[in-house]
């Protein structure tokens, strides 16, 4: 569910051109002046067409619009659109050439060779509607073409002015939440290499470590740890997980509160946390410390470290045990006296998707949480008797309550909780069953007025039942539309339950008005007022867009396989979770702390014919590999380190040629196929002894027994691509080698086949990380060393 608008003031650029130097002046939101300066060389070394770069003022623009004759228009007698973000517009040189890689023709994505990955194509296809399907998969390369080419990295794209939006909720910091939001629906839509570009972003350029200011816990949760989970559910790539794992992690000290009862922001830096000033006395929020359930049990599970879980167990037992006014939640807890603050309940703004959390909580336990089930029916047992009723023309609607006062108000917001009842009157058959489903169809209907109502045929934020007005918004801030997702998605939840055309119906007249409205050259846009013939648009294309409008709309005309919400639950952002128990990319964490995977071979070797079993020497010196994709530099630091520790240099490219174990050549790669066995019958002997650097760039199939540590070396793609070159390699072994590095095999090898304790990683790009990089090894000897030697004191 996307959250409600920002107040924060748009930022103003100002574009001045003096003889060859442009100057761009921004004032941003948080008070602070930049000034950059760049020469007309600076500009037209990345692009010989400079003119098509130079810029309009956006204020001018949006005052007096384009040209009658439809013209566009600009400051100066340019032949180009508006763009005033230097780093949107030009990409550093590695994200450019990392485009290109991922748009050659010739580029297989991940997804073709995966195992164990959700396989979106063998779904099945009786029920998609295929020709409003890939209407909707257009708009989506639409939006996601036009973010990448002016916001690349950005938090989400202001599609007129053709730049970053520096206002959204997470500020001028670059963290791509369009890109976190959006993975999974790409990935949804076959959109693969698209998908694996934005993997690779988020690999590369995703940190927190730069964020000085506050963040919300609650977006930061539904987008980015709800995000990374459902593509690690999705994959099991490991990379989505330990992201998922930082994040949540930079989230806990929110959480240190006598209540347990989480603050709102927090500085992800320095932990300080605290509530927003205007919410009633310090207050936290319902919708946002009562919607972090999903994501932090999940990452309980599949990480095995139980502090996300207990985090919010605590917020539900205070929730559970407090005192209800007519069993309804207040908007408002205090998190340092557990009372509630001001009397205001609602389904739309500030209560929301705390209601959701409690019955999908249940459904993602498996139906195992049943305090969730129990606190989900008894609220909406409430909600319906004191803030459900009917208009006069036969309308559904859910009202806003503040003091025991009824506003007949509704939130665009409230309208996932047609979704809601119909998912509660469905999942168990009690005697609520009935009479949710009625209030889920009432309330889906009348979402579906508040549209058609307006001449754009798209919904206003809040909509009256009041002074003889039904379905509809009377006040100006009440207008406005933002891409918003929610009848879409009871819309897409009323379809599957029901199979009622209605729903795909209401749904394609959506796609309709979206296109006809807030589609621009350049993305999509909110619109200010969806009352007028000709509304102005906002400029912002909302990360939510992508990861819920578009997910929700594909889904509604795809065949119910595609995420079985038996299988699957939608956290709040529409970033779908597998339910536990019944869906195998659960994917939970091993109970034990024993290796990932057990081959057979760290057990039994063949000796004078004879299986053997054989375990660990007790050896006087450790045995270390160096692993990592062929270029990055291992021989240098294999030579190093066996000079430096007196240890010997097993090459495994040289063995096998001297050893001759290879069972043949394949001339594609234009490299021998290695006989394993012999080799690790080779060797056996040798790793016994212990003191060896062995270096290969594969490690999976050696036993975990041999290593006392297992380095994995890096390095940046860009310097790899040279030195791949420089070694003669054809074009097909260098993009090999190149998706290696750029998908972390090695890493991903290594994480399979040895205990974590085990593993480390070197980064080397240049000579002093030769050293620096020798040194982390010795002082990793002299502390095994240390250990041994405690150890064999204390046997004595």
């Amino acid at each position: 569910m996307a959250p409600a608008l920002s107040g924060v003031a748009t930022a103003v650029f100002v574009v001045a051109i003096t003889g060859v130097t442009l100057v761009v002046r921004k004032h941003a939101d948080d008070g602070r002046t930049t000034d950059r300066y760049r020469t007309y060389e600076d500009f037209s070394k990345f692009d010989d067409t400079v003119d098509n770069h130079l810029i309009v003022e956006g204020d001018e623009y949006r005052l007096r619009g384009p040209p009658k004759d439809g013209s566009p228009f600009y400051s100066l007698s340019r032949r180009s659109a508006l763009d005033v973000d230097y780093d949107a517009y030009f990409p550093d040189e590695e994200d450019l050439r990392r485009s290109e890689f991922y748009r050659n023709a010739s580029y297989v994505p991940r997804y073709w060779n995966a195992s164990g990955w959700l396989r979106v194509d063998e779904v099945g296809s009786a029920g998609i509607d295929h020709e409003k399907r890939e209407k909707v998969k257009e708009m989506m390369i639409h939006a996601w073409d036009n973010y990448k080419l002016y916001a690349w990295g950005k938090n989400e794209l202001k599609p007129i002015t053709k730049r970053g939006h520096s206002g959204s909720i997470f500020g001028a910091y670059d963290l791509g939440a369009t890109i976190v939001d959006g993975l999974d629906t790409l990935y949804l839509m076959g959109l693969h290499k698209e998908f694996d570009e934005g993997r690779d972003w988020v690999e590369r350029k995703f940190s927190l470590d730069s964020v000085s200011n506050d963040l919300s816990v609650f977006e930061t949760n539904i987008r980015f740890v709800g995000g990374f989970l459902t593509c690690y559910a999705f994959t099991g790539d490991r990379l989505f997980l330990e992201k998922a794992k930082y994040v949540a992690d930079k989230l806990l000290p929110a959480f240190q509160t006598p209540t347990g009862i989480p603050y709102a922001l927090v500085n992800v830096n320095t932990g300080i946390s605290k509530n927003y000033g205007w919410a009633s006395g310090g207050s936290s929020i319902l919708s946002e410390f009562g919607t972090l359930h999903l994501e932090f049990s999940y990452l309980s599970d599949v990480t095995g470290d139980s502090v996300y879980r207990e985090r919010v167990q605590a917020i539900r037992t205070v929730l559970k045990d407090i005192e209800k006014p007519k069993g309804l939640y207040p908007n408002y807890l205090n998190p340092k006296t557990g009372k509630w603050g001001q009397q205001h309940m609602s389904l739309g703004a500030l209560g929301d998707s705390f209601y959701e959390y409690l019955l999908k909580a249940w459904i993602q336990s498996g139906h195992e949480d049943e305090e969730a089930r129990e606190m989900y029916d008894d609220a909406m047992q409430a909600i319906i008797q004191h803030m459900i009723r009917t208009s006069p023309g036969g309308l559904t609607y859910v009202s806003d309550m503040k003091f025991d006062r009824l506003e007949h108000k509704m939130d665009h917001l409230a309208c996932f909780a047609g979704g809601l009842f119909g998912l509660g009157g469905t999942t168990l058959n009690n005697q609520y069953s009935e009479k949710y489903l009625e209030v889920g169809e009432g309330l889906t209907n009348t979402c579906h007025e508040s549209y058609v109502r307006t001449y754009t045929r798209l919904g206003p934020e809040a909509f009256r039942f009041n002074d003889g007005v039904e379905a509809k918004a009377l006040k100006s801030q009440e207008k406005y539309y933002i891409l918003r997702p929610e009848t879409f998605e009871s819309y897409f939840v009323m379809w599957r339950l029901t199979h009622d055309q209605k729903y795909r119906d209401w749904g394609w007249d959506a796609v309709m008005a979206l296109e006809k409205h807030c589609r621009t050259p350049n993305g999509y846009s909110g619109l200010k007022n969806v009352y007028l013939t000709d509304p102005q648009k906002d400029d912002v294309q909302q990360s939510f867009f992508l990861a819920e409008t578009l997910k929700y709309l594909y889904l509604l005309f795809s065949d119910d396989s595609l995420l079985p919400l038996d299988d699957w639950v939608f956290n709040t952002e529409a970033h779908p979770l597998p339910v536990k128990g019944r869906n195998s990319l659960f994917r939970a964490a091993a109970a034990s702390s024993a290796p990932k995977l057990l081959r057979n071979r760290d057990l039994l070797r063949t000796v004078c014919g004879v299986k053997v079993r054989l375990a660990a020497a007790n050896m006087k010196q450790p045995n270390i590999l160096v692993t990592g994709t062929p270029g990055v530099g291992k021989t240098h630091l294999c030579q190093r380190l066996a000079e430096q520790l007196g240890f010997k240099w097993q090459s495994v490219s040289a063995i096998v040629q001297e050893q001759g174990c290879v069972e043949e050549y394949d001339e594609e790669f234009e490299c021998p196929v290695l006989d394993e066995d012999k080799l690790l019958d080779y060797l056996e002997p040798i790793m016994q002894q212990g003191g060896n650097i062995v270096e290969y760039h594969s490690s999976e199939f050696f036993p975990e027994r041999w290593f006392q540590a297992v380095y994995v070396v890096r390095c940046a793609t860009s310097l790899l691509y040279e030195r791949l070159q420089g070694r003669g390699y054809n074009e097909r072994k260098i993009r090999s080698n190149m998706e290696c590095e750029i998908f972390q095999i090695p890493l991903d090898e290594a994480k399979e086949s040895y205990r974590d304790e085990l593993i480390f990683e070197l980064q080397s790009d240049h000579e002093t990380d030769l050293e620096a990089n020798v040194k982390t090894v010795c002082e990793w000897l002299e502390s095994w060393r240390s250990a041994n030697k405690q150890k064999a004191d204390k046997k004595k």
